[in-house]
């Protein structure tokens, strides 16, 4: 009888146990969906870099560094946290690539650290855990983004080489060189390979792309391929989905790989995603993005605060986003989305807003031709733009003209170059003041060369640094870091250049 009395007590908590663990498993299927705090490991306080990377199906990671320390964290769909690692060692970026998720950290050595080649970290994303795989060093190898560097399926590497730029290095999972592959088009300015395992490749000179399905066999050049062509930087979003650093938007056949034109989204590639029914989503504001049907801007994510990522895994589409109270993973199906029905359909952005001028009530710098930011007082022009073009292109309201170049003395001629300073004077007092950005250059002469790429690589390498007027002319994609696409841009343009 004893027994009897004291078995209806715990029979009647463990009913209530079972009772509670049901209504909470509700609750949290319920909020699977719901923006969730992103919890930080410890000693990343205020980690820099970050990123949010697909890791196969109902799989993400976050990943940032911190110092001379990078870690990343695994996420299911909800965006709960699974497992956490971390590397002593300074990333330049993460990727994810079939069941391996990689750190890329340059490898620095020497009393005024020189960056002498890179050491790629690889875990295994086994289940709900990351499992160690191996480091790797690949010396005389640079890579500041993913078009230099790039790993397969297999898990063997290939990145471009800046000891011989006519030439494309392919190594195995252990670091190996398996071949080296020359060109006679100039030189490699960009590799990408497709999830479908395609090798594309951009040459410095030629008008069309290599294109090798892999793996690699002992080919000689790539075969080429007559296509719309992306900017060097540029990334799948899937399959048959291409983004370039331009903000350009392509479909690739799936059959031939030729590229084809869908849109001008104005748009960032490093933050881009596609939706599980195939619309891509583009960041095209700090706190907004665009998504888009069929080539055309259709509907706009507001966010709350900085969008620093997106990325889609499966049927869930997340953004990384910074607010006030800290870091968010947001699925895309909780976030204020407004369709877009006043937008120019041709144009893939919405109704653009003027910025605003100079007050009315004093006479300030004016021009139809050249783009001024008033919130920093820049204005942009572009290289090799003598000072007479200038000051016929500028129109002050009852006043003049007066300039000076980055060392405070007058400019009356040659190139107007990054730095130098236009006044409005009015009655002898200057009213208004802009400083010139000349985008990509860094070094204050007007025009762009060499010069200013080497500058820029030792920049983001670690070696140099960038005053305020010389970043900015190094950020082509205005997103305020640097980073290698502005890099490869920057030499695309140079390359143009006449």
């Amino acid at each position: 009888m004893k027994k009897a009395h004291r078995l209806v007590p715990f029979a009647a908590a463990l009913s209530t146990a079972l009772l509670l663990l049901f209504f909470t498993a509700s609750i949290f299927a319920e909020q699977s969906d719901a923006i969730i705090p992103v919890i930080l490991p410890e000693d990343f306080s205020d980690p820099e870099n970050l990123h949010l990377t697909s890791c196969g199906e109902g799989r993400f990671a976050v990943s940032g560094t911190e110092g001379q320390k990078s870690f990343a964290t695994l996420l299911d769909s909800s965006g709960a946290a699974l497992d956490t690692v971390s590397v002593d060692f300074e990333c330049t970026y993460t990727f994810s690539r079939k069941d391996r998720f990689y750190f890329v950290c340059p490898m620095k050595m020497g009393k005024n650290p020189v960056v002498s080649g890179i050491r790629i970290i690889s875990y295994f994303l086994s289940g709900d855990s990351f499992a160690y795989g191996d480091a790797v060093i690949l010396p005389n190898v640079f890579a500041t983004g993913i078009n230099e560097f790039y790993a397969d399926d297999d898990g063997n590497f290939y990145s471009t080489n800046n000891l011989s730029p006519d030439s494309l290095l392919a190594f195995d999972k252990t670091g190996e060189l398996l071949l080296q592959v020359q060109t006679k088009r100039g030189a490699f300015s960009s590799i990408c390979i497709s999830p479908g395992d395609t090798l594309y490749a951009m040459y410095t000179g030629d008008s069309r792309i290599g294109v090798l399905p892999l793996p690699m066999r002992g080919e000689g050049d790539l075969p080429l391929l007559d296509s719309s062509l992306p900017v060097p930087v540029f990334r799948f979003l899937d399959e048959t989905t291409v983004l370039d650093g331009a903000g350009t938007l392509f479909s690739v056949s799936a059959d031939t790989g030729v590229f084809s034109v869908l849109s001008e989204t104005g748009g960032q590639c490093e933050c881009a995603c596609i939706l599980p029914d195939g619309e891509a989503v583009v960041k095209t504001a700090e706190d907004a993005a665009l998504e888009f049907r069929d080539g055309n801007a259709a509907a706009q994510y507001r966010f709350g605060g900085t969008l620093l990522d997106l990325a889609g895994s499966g049927e869930t589409t997340a953004a990384l986003v910074r607010t006030e109270d800290g870091l968010t993973f947001a699925p895309l199906s909780q976030v204020p989305k407004e369709d877009i029905e006043s937008s120019n359909p041709d144009s893939g952005e919405p109704d653009s807003v003027s910025e605003p001028s100079a007050p009315e009530s004093i006479p300030g710098i004016e021009s139809e031709k050249y783009r001024i930011d008033r919130a920093l007082q820049r204005i942009y022009i572009p290289q090799k733009t003598i000072y007479a073009v200038v000051k016929d292109s500028i129109r002050i309201p009852d006043g003049v003209l007066r300039a000076e170049k980055p060392n405070g003395t007058a400019l009356t001629g040659g190139y107007v170059m990054t730095g130098a300073c236009l006044n409005a004077v009015v009655d002898g007092e200057t009213t208004d003041s802009l400083t010139v950005i000349v985008p990509g250059d860094l070094t204050g002469t007007g025009s762009i060369s060499s010069t200013d790429s080497r500058l820029l690589y030792r920049f983001l390498n670690g070696s140099a640094d960038l005053d305020g007027n010389a970043f900015a002319a190094a950020d082509f994609d205005g997103d305020d870091r640097l980073t290698t696409a502005d890099l490869l841009t920057l030499k695309k343009k140079i390359q143009e250049s006449p």
